[in-house]
């Protein structure tokens, strides 16, 4: 089974080292000899880029040679405590509804919500029944699992602040019914968590799977150099259809 794990530089490497048919004392000299592309002169940072075709040369290998099965994502989120997750995994955004994991919550508020296979949800809320087509592109396009490639200072990352407070579909639901304070009711008993999910490679909903390797060797170029900073990471997104069973929840991490 071939793994990617970007837990740490040391997993990163060993992952590396499978991947690309070697070692790992052949992959840390293939990193000391690319140091020279990252430069910093003055204030400003500069990267010579590293290419796919640089690491196949190097490697002697074939793109198709060098994809993982498997590889660790870590997905941020908040949740009263893990018991969900634990028993019931990660759920993208229709499966989610499907399974009116969040009714009690919204109906403490008053809010009901119906959703109909091909129709927009329907949001029950003060006697008034709310459709709303961007929630029902959120379901429909943008309903999926996503999370980092590489763990180090993800829960910093700025695209994430909002989601380890509450999850982004509360944000939506919020900003619909003009109800902020939906938000700060979740806050409230809620706490923010990052949780380490293995996926199958064949379930990312990727542009060129080889980025993903190359985002894995940047990581390490980039400690070792200085350059790294939670901006530099990698986002994953799962297919819109895929959700993670209990069992490939590997760790959940509450976060300060």
């Amino acid at each position: 089974m071939r793994i990617l794990d970007c837990s740490t530089i040391e997993t990163t490497i060993k992952s590396l080292s499978h991947l690309l048919k070697t070692n790992k004392n052949t992959v840390n000299s293939f990193i000391e000899s690319n140091k020279y592309r990252v430069t910093k002169k003055d204030k400003y940072w500069h990267y010579d880029n590293l290419y796919i075709n640089d690491v196949l040369n190097y490697f002697n290998l074939h793109e198709d040679e060098i994809f993982p099965d498997k590889l660790l994502m870590f997905h941020l989120t908040s949740g009263i405590d893990d018991s969900s997750f634990r028993n019931n995994g990660i759920l993208n955004l229709d499966s989610l509804i499907k399974s009116q994991t969040f009714s009690a919550f919204f109906a403490g508020s008053g809010i009901h919500i119906h959703y109909v296979e091909e129709s927009p949800p329907i949001i029950e809320f003060n006697g008034k029944k709310i459709k709303d087509e961007m929630l029902f592109h959120r379901f429909n396009r943008d309903n999926c699992i996503n999370g980092f490639l590489i763990k180090e200072d993800a829960e910093n990352n700025p695209n994430v602040r909002h989601i380890r407070e509450c999850p982004e579909f509360i944000w939506d639901i919020s900003k619909l019914i003009k109800m902020p304070e939906l938000v700060g009711k979740w806050k409230e008993s809620a706490k923010p968590m990052m949780l380490s999910l293995l996926v199958n490679f064949k379930d990312i909903d990727y542009f060129e799977p080889s980025e993903y390797v190359m985002k894995a060797i940047e990581y390490v170029l980039f400690k070792k150099t200085g350059y790294w900073g939670p901006d530099n990471n990698f986002m994953v997104f799962l297919q819109g259809d895929v959700c993670i069973a209990p069992v490939n929840i590997i760790e959940i991490t509450e976060l300060i």
